[in-house]
Formats: C-alpha cells, structure tokens, sequence
C-alpha cells in the first residue's frame, strides 16, 4: 500500500502510508509502490516529494536513501508527548535518475 498525495508547486508533494507486510518484505515490493507513486507525481507536474519516517526506523532510512530521498534536517515529534521523532525527508522528482520511472520510460519488473 502507498499514498501520495499531490500539492500546488512549489509545495512538495507527500508520501505517506506505504506499507508491506513483513513476510512479503525484502522483495523488491515496497520500491515497486514508491517507484509507482512517484511516476504518478511526475505524471501530474509534482516536482519535489516530502516524507516523513520514525527516526528509530533505521531500515525505512536506508530503504528511502537509496531511491534519492535527501534528510531535510527537520525533526519534529511523532504525536504530542511521544518520545518518538519523525524525520522529514524530500526528492527532487525532476533530477532523480535512480527510480527510472517517469524519465525513461516504464521500468520493468520481475516478481520472484
């Protein structure tokens, strides 16, 4: 599952809610969904997306960097009195030639 949800330029767009079941994790699934959103986003003129991830989740982090996504530096809580923090990280939809979909066409994928 994945959200996105579109902005009025220059605000970036949002990823949001993209989720996969841990027995279907390690896949190649969750960068599927990302990929697939973000060809959306391009498709209606977004050129930059923002996320947020719990700062504990390590993998998140890793799994988004690798597609291009670029720590903005902003924290902020995760819900009023949680010790936990959110980072907020963005992608320049125009200049990320790492996901492929949008710049050169469809990417093609193979389910194993």
């Amino acid at each position: 599952m994945v959200f996105v949800r579109c902005e009025e330029p220059p605000a970036p767009a949002f990823l949001g809610g993209m989720w996969v079941h841990p027995s279907f994790r390690r896949r190649g699934i969750g960068r599927i969904l990302v990929e697939r959103g973000l060809e959306f986003l391009r498709s209606v003129g977004q050129c930059q997306v923002s996320l947020w991830v719990t700062s504990v989740h390590a993998d998140a982090l890793s799994f988004y960097r690798r597609l291009g996504f670029q720590e903005t530096g902003a924290t902020a809580s995760l819900r009023p009195g949680s010790p936990l923090t959110i980072t907020e990280l963005n992608l320049e939809l125009s200049r990320n030639p790492q996901a492929g979909i949008g710049n050169e066409g469809p990417a093609q994928y193979k389910w194993t």
